[in-house]
């Protein structure tokens, strides 16, 4: 499964698709299945991208995300739907006219940590959060569980020591 870390642009293309067709690029925070309407709230790039298939079938890289550097690590799953803009209904995931990345998994996870170097330092500064002497931080949160505990802290130790690898 791909992950994208903050900073990191999520991107989207295709081959064999129908050709000379038009596609609303939607993100989705929930899994998607025949029927649903898709939320415009669930797409955290803020706005539905829209792109057209060539004629051989084939949808350009689009960008479909940017994530922002200052974006907390949520390890949140999001799939993505190609919403085709001439067949079915439009704003509803139609399986039989609608791309869906992944019927049997997420498409993506986002934000995740990226290649940060960790020191000794980071993982004072985990042990402070969790402690309560620190504003909460989920850049802290290696292991994505949504809070900052001492297992971050001694994760990032043994990052550190190249005891463990986060990617």
């Amino acid at each position: 499964m791909d992950q994208f870390a903050p900073g990191e642009a999520v991107y989207v293309t295709g081959t064999n698709l129908i050709a000379s067709t038009s596609y609303k690029l939607w993100i989705q925070d929930e899994a998607v299945s025949d029927g649903d309407t898709l939320d415009a709230d669930e797409d955290t790039s803020g706005a539905q991208e829209s792109a057209a298939t060539d004629a051989s079938g084939t949808l350009p890289v689009t960008a479909i995300w940017a994530i922002d550097p200052e974006d907390a690590v949520t390890h949140t799953e999001y799939d993505i739907v190609a919403d085709n803009q001439a067949t079915g209904v439009v704003g509803t995931y139609n399986a039989s006219s609608d791309l869906l990345d992944s019927t049997s998994t997420a498409g993506f996870v986002a934000p995740v940590p990226g290649k940060y170097v960790f020191t000794i330092a980071d993982a004072a500064i985990a042990l402070q959060i969790a402690a309560g002497s620190r504003p909460p931080d989920l850049r802290w949160d290696v292991s994505g569980d949504g809070s900052v505990t001492s297992l971050d802290a001694l994760m990032i130790l043994q990052v550190e020591w190249g005891a463990v690898d986060l990617l």
